[in-house]
């Protein structure tokens, strides 16, 4: 049950599509927030002609060059990426129990991010974790390391998911809705 609740929030902080698009810092993505790595050869679409190649690299934006995927690719794709960010939690949790709604929350962030950007840009939120300071680990999630601002996690998710995954942090509790 927390599970899926966990892929329900994730899912609605994501947005879902199934045409390859822009995310908020250029990276093409697709489905729920899932990172295209090799954005050029995902281009290389069924109308594709070679001497369209200049206007393919630029382009990206017309709906012969912004490929799809079907509703089920793109649930496929979705449970590999939150499986694995889930996964990816045991690194910083080392085993330790959290609670179901601060497990979703940290899923959340690590999705969005990925565990080396958590781990490289939230060195403060994981100490405070591990020590058990859940509203330091939820100001650390939201605020610059030395609290002089928004951190620039918060600042490229909106208020919106920053303030529920911090309060999720807090709390242990899961927002209305999810």
């Amino acid at each position: 049950m927390a599970d899926e609740r966990g892929k329900t929030l994730t899912r609605g902080h994501e947005g879902e599509r199934t045409r390859a698009y822009r995310d908020t810092r250029g990276n093409w993505t697709v489905g729920v927030g899932h990172l295209i790595v090799n954005p050029i050869a995902i281009m290389l679409c069924e109308n594709w002609l070679s001497t369209a190649w200049d206007h393919h690299v630029r382009c990206g934006t017309c709906t012969i060059c912004r490929p799809h995927i079907t509703k089920t690719q793109m649930e496929d794709l979705y449970e590999k990426d939150y499986s694995q960010a889930k996964k990816s939690l045991d690194k910083i949790l080392e085993g330790a129990q959290i609670g179901d709604a601060r497990e979703a929350a940290l899923t959340d962030m690590i999705f969005n991010l990925g565990l080396t950007q958590i781990l490289k840009g939230f060195p403060r939120m994981v100490a405070a974790i591990k020590s058990g300071d859940w509203n330091e680990a939820a100001d650390q999630a939201i605020l610059k390391g030395d609290k002089s601002g928004p951190s620039d996690w918060a600042l490229q998710v909106k208020e919106h998911r920053a303030g529920t995954i911090a309060q999720m942090l807090r709390t242990n509790e899961w927002p209305g809705g999810v």
